[in-house]
C-alpha cells in the first residue's frame, strides 16, 4: 500500500514542479508549489529507485535460473544416474543378446549400446 502512496506522491511532484512554472499564480503560490514539489521529490525518488531495481532483477533472472538448474543437477546427481542407467540397459541388451533375442540382427554386428557416444 505505501509502495502506491509513493507512485502517487511522485505524480503530485511532478504536477507540483508543472504548477510553479504558470505565469497565473502568485509569488506565494509558485513558492508554496515549488516546497511541496521538493517535499513530495521523495516519492519520486523512490519510484524511480525502485524502477531500476525491478529491471535489474529481471536481467538477472536467466543467470540466476541458470545457477539454480546447474545446483539441482549437481545435487541430485543426474549425470551419474544416467550412467548407471545405461550401464544397466546395456547389460540388459548384452543378456537378451547371449538368449537370442536379437535374431533378426546379424550375427557380426554389435549389439547396440546407450552408454556409447554417437558420432
Amino acid at each position: 500500500m505505501g509502495l502506491l502512496v509513493r507512485v502517487g506522491e511522485s505524480i503530485d511532484a511532478i504536477t507540483n514542479m508543472i504548477r510553479s512554472a504558470q505565469s497565473d499564480l502568485s509569488q506565494r503560490d509558485r513558492a508554496a508549489a515549488l516546497v511541496c514539489a521538493l517535499a513530495q521529490s521523495g516519492g519520486l525518488l523512490f519510484s524511480a529507485f525502485v524502477l531500476a531495481a525491478i529491471l535489474l532483477t529481471f536481467c538477472c533472472f536467466p543467470i540466476g535460473s541458470a545457477c539454480c538448474v546447474l545446483g539441482y543437477r549437481v545435487l541430485s546427481r543426474q549425470a551419474a544416474k544416467r550412467r548407471q542407467r545405461a550401464k544397466a540397459v546395456d547389460k540388459l541388451l548384452r543378456v537378451a543378446d547371449k538368449r537370442g533375442v536379437f535374431a533378426s540382427v546379424p550375427q557380426d554386428a554389435e549389439p547396440p549400446t546407450l552408454s556409447e557416444k554417437k558420432e
